[in-house]
């Protein structure tokens, strides 16, 4: 299931901010802070993750993050070249769009990447060309609202559980720090994953497991606390449940021979 965000297209963002430079970071967490949305367009290998979902990125992947956004990410290679905007978008509340977390410009990238420099260069000029260049991208992103299903209360939940996940989390406790009762976060995380909050927790500890095991020399020990499954012998079951094999032959594998 694709990720959305809901956004107000009805016209040109108030404020804009526009580059193309280097990350400064790798396979690190990142805190999009203020009132800012982000939009970027890479141009090299990696993965973002975002509200417990991995996206993978190539030259061309477009990735659009809400002000506060919190997620971790990391690049394979040496370039580490993006292009990205920070934006405040208009309030007249009147043209609301689903506008995808991750998309791909596809054939588009290159003159998309034209454009891009060619009104980066010229914003001491004017910032209006560069600022209706994003507005159109949008544009081009954006799909029927009905594509947008969230609840603000799956979006709370998923960032307390990436926040958390080393924690012991009770569901019931969270729902209420939340401010939704167990019950309706049960309803809401069916309609929107078909899993209960409780199991869309333990799918993402082991995602997250899997990625540790097979991305880093991080102790195994080490990992199974960062995942909430801090006994061993517990979380050598838990990857056996999940993938078939303890935490060191799934490391092992991933390494090859």
């Amino acid at each position: 299931m694709s990720l959305y965000h809901r956004l107000d297209l009805s016209g040109l963002p108030t404020r804009t901010v526009f580059s193309h430079g280097e990350m400064a970071k790798e396979a690190d967490d990142w805190e999009h802070t203020g009132e800012w949305w982000r939009i970027t367009i890479y141009e090299y290998d990696g993965w973002i993750e975002f509200k417990g979902r991995r996206f993978d990125l190539t030259p061309g992947t477009v990735i659009v993050l809400p002000p506060r956004a919190h997620f971790k990410q990391d690049r394979y290679g040496e370039d580490l070249m993006t292009m990205y905007s920070n934006f405040v978008p208009t309030e007249s509340g009147e043209q609301f769009m689903a506008i995808p977390v991750c998309t791909h410009l596809g054939d588009t990238y290159l003159h998309r990447r034209t454009e891009w420099l060619r009104n980066v260069r010229r914003l001491q000029l004017s910032v209006l060309p560069a600022r209706a260049m994003l507005y159109q991208l949008l544009w081009i992103l954006a799909e029927p609202l009905s594509k947008y299903r969230r609840h603000a209360a799956v979006d709370a939940a998923e960032e307390y559980f990436e926040i958390h996940m080393g924690e012991s989390i009770s569901i019931s406790e969270m729902s209420e720090e939340i401010g939704i009762s167990h019950n309706q976060l049960i309803r809401l995380f069916r309609q929107e994953h078909g899993l209960t909050p409780a199991a869309y927790l333990r799918n993402r500890r082991a995602e997250e497991a899997r990625r540790l095991l097979t991305t880093t020399d991080e102790p195994i020990k080490q990992i199974a606390a960062r995942v909430g499954v801090p006994n061993l012998h517990s979380f050598n079951s838990f990857t056996r449940d999940y993938f078939g094999m303890g935490p060191r032959q799934l490391r092992e594998t991933a390494q090859g021979p």
